[in-house]
């Protein structure tokens, strides 16, 4: 195991990729989370505004038999 190791820390390119890739993951975590951020709280405004819109509509209808 400790080859292994050795072997990967003394290799320029490993080094180099090394870093790269675990920026490059971050990166791609951070992003996810946002995008996934904004698409729930889209879906939540859409659902609460479904919501309002079947509210009135329940609203309306009682109101018009209960008077009619």
């Amino acid at each position: 195991m400790w080859w292994l190791i050795n072997e990967l820390q003394s290799q320029l390119k490993y080094q180099i990729i090394g870093p790269f890739l675990v920026v490059a993951v971050l990166v791609a975590i951070v992003g996810l989370s946002i995008v996934a951020f904004f698409l729930a709280r889209q879906q939540q405004d859409r659902f609460d505004n479904e919501l309002a819109a079947a509210t009135r509509t329940v609203n309306d209808t009682f109101f018009c038999t209960r008077t009619g």
